[in-house]
């Protein structure tokens, strides 16, 4: 058994590492530069686009774990009050960012045109809902569709709390995920696995993994990946099942980020990376697409330099926002 320390830093660490390869997948250009990338550059890009593709249901799966582990109806309004904090308040305010960011691009004549998302129309409801139901202006609908969780799974609890039932209707959301083609459906799937484990096999996931388990599920993750690029499936909703074995195959794969050593206060902000990290990025890639143009070398100078300058900004703007408390604490959801 992983000491409390050693297990929680395991998650720190590992959400540090899905958030900078959650830049990582956004820089990919295979949509951008098309036929411009060839060669190497165009099988690490593609490799790079199904790897990342797990980080969002392993995202998925640990919330509702932790969601779950401690959970009865009695401290259900606890939990949705700190779910408040960490999630709807930071939802309102940096979809309220991203739009005024995109507004603030719009007032620029160069700009203005090489936006892909045009303003909504000036109407309560039409703005309403392009910012905080289609989150079209940051790339918030993770936290939205954990919020829509948070609400609705505590309802099917008593469901979840046995395991026979509980397998059930995780076999029924993915099943229901295959059928229909919707991101709440296809994302509840991971959540609900989180969720089960939580309560029914907690101490399994603390514990310490041994060397050869480890090595062992290393190697089946490695090769689900290529089987994957093999296969041609590029999207979590077509593979929700392979998504499904692939987390625990990186929760024991990733034990070797249980140690004692505290991380940095820079490892701890992976929400406020999660966050930030699509303006930045957008920005710094189109300043290399404008200098550069649609060719080769843009997209490999794009992919290579433009997640290390994007990490840069961010760890500088948190930096500097972090010794103001009242506004970090408001950004990251109070996860100070």
């Amino acid at each position: 058994m992983t000491t409390t320390l050693e297990y929680r830093n395991k998650i720190t660490y590992l959400s540090f590492i899905m958030a900078l390869l959650i830049i990582v997948r956004h820089s990919v250009g295979l949509d951008i530069y098309q036929e411009h990338i060839t060669g190497g550059l165009y099988y690490i890009e593609f490799f790079t686009s199904h790897f990342t593709d797990v980080i969002v249901p392993v995202f998925f799966a640990i919330s509702g774990y932790l969601f779950f582990q401690n959970f009865d109806y009695t401290k259900l309004k606890g939990k949705w009050y700190t779910r408040s904090r960490s999630l709807l308040v930071p939802f309102i305010i940096w979809n309220l960012i991203g739009f005024m960011f995109t507004w603030t691009l719009y007032q620029i004549p160069q700009i203005r045109n090489s936006i892909n998302k045009p303003l909504p129309d000036y109407d309560v409801v039409t703005w309403f809902i392009d910012v905080f139901i289609k989150t079209q202006y940051n790339i918030t609908w993770f936290i939205r569709n954990l919020i829509v969780y948070v609400i609705v799974t505590p309802l099917f609890y008593i469901v979840l709390k046995s395991k026979w039932s509980g397998a059930f209707l995780l076999t029924a959301a993915i099943v229901t995920s295959y059928i229909i083609s919707n991101d709440y459906i296809t994302y509840s799937s991971p959540w609900l696995l989180g969720a089960y484990v939580g309560i029914h096999f907690k101490d399994y996931c603390k514990k310490c993994y041994d060397k050869r388990l480890l090595t062992v599920c290393a190697c089946l993750l490695l090769c689900s990946f290529i089987i994957e690029c093999m296969s041609g499936c590029s999207c979590t909703e077509d593979i929700i099942l392979l998504r499904l074995i692939q987390i625990p195959l990186i929760w024991i794969s990733a034990d070797i980020l249980a140690i004692n050593k505290e991380p940095s206060w820079w490892m701890r902000i992976s929400f406020f990376i999660y966050c930030s990290h699509h303006m930045i990025l957008e920005s710094v890639e189109k300043i290399f697409l404008i200098l550069l143009g649609k060719n080769y070398t843009g997209a490999l100078l794009d992919f290579i330099f433009a997640p290390m300058i994007t990490l840069l900004i961010i760890l500088c703007l948190a930096a500097i926002l972090r010794r103001i408390h009242p506004v970090w604490a408001v950004l990251c959801g109070g996860r100070t």
